[in-house]
C-alpha cells in the first residue's frame, strides 16, 4: 500500500466551515467523494478524478456570511 499526498482541500459550505474527509475513492473512475466531519452535518461533496488539485468550496459556503464584515 501506497499513500499518496493530494492537494485538495474541501471546506463544507454549512455554518462551521469544516475541512471535509475523503469519504470514498473509486480506483477504476478516479471519483473521490468527502463528507463533512460535523455531527448531524449532511454535506457531500464528490469530485471526478480529472478535477485539478484545488480547493473547494461547499454548497452553501458564501450564503452564511463567511467573510463579509459585519
Amino acid at each position: 500500500m501506497r499513500i499518496k499526498r493530494a492537494a485538495t482541500q474541501v471546506i463544507c459550505g454549512a455554518q462551521h466551515k469544516f475541512s471535509m474527509f475523503l469519504e470514498s475513492f473509486d480506483p477504476e473512475t478516479n471519483h473521490r467523494s468527502f463528507r463533512c466531519p460535523q455531527r448531524g452535518c449532511a454535506q457531500t461533496m464528490k469530485l471526478s478524478g480529472d478535477e485539478a488539485p484545488a480547493y473547494w468550496l461547499g454548497e452553501g459556503f458564501f450564503e452564511t456570511g463567511w467573510g463579509k464584515d459585519e
